[in-house]
């Protein structure tokens, strides 16, 4: 079973309506029982996206419409949220084992952070146009906000 990615192109055009200037286009993902979950997008306009299932981030070119898969380090990770910090970087988290991880948005190499264990079940990092990064993690008895302060490392 094969899952189609939607996305949204936006091109500003002067002097035409914003809806004149919207197209929605779908990409197949070429990958057994894809789930695409929380696409991103960096300043270049390429999307980002999780795959729960497959344990892999994605990247979407949307001019050729290619898809690159970047396989997290940690097997049967279950990515879910994702984000791109000011600096470009590609952070998810990893909510079947409790890491954080990082892409290089040019070389797609992942580093992962393993959270502590009261922050197990990562949900939806947000990034901040300050030095930090942060995100809340589901859990029946709490819940955990992890901050990163310097991005740049």
């Amino acid at each position: 079973l094969a899952m189609r990615f939607a996305f949204l192109v936006v091109v500003l055009n002067a002097g035409s309506s914003l809806l004149a200037q919207l197209a929605v286009r779908e990409v197949l993902i070429p990958r057994a029982n894809a789930f695409p979950h929380d696409p991103a997008v960096t300043s270049d306009g390429t999307a980002w996206y999780t795959d729960q299932v497959n344990s892999t981030i994605g990247r979407l070119d949307p001019t050729t419409e290619q898809i690159v898969d970047y396989p997290t380090p940690t097997p049967n990770s279950g990515p879910h949220g994702i984000t791109v910090s000011p600096d470009d970087y590609v952070w998810y988290t990893a909510q079947d084992t409790g890491r954080l991880g990082r892409v290089h948005p040019q070389t797609g190499a992942i580093t992962e952070y393993v959270l502590p264990a009261n922050a197990n079940r990562p949900h939806t990092p947000i990034a901040h146009r300050g030095a930090g990064l942060s995100g809340g993690s589901q859990s029946l008895q709490h819940l955990a906000v992890v901050v990163i302060h310097d991005l740049r490392r």
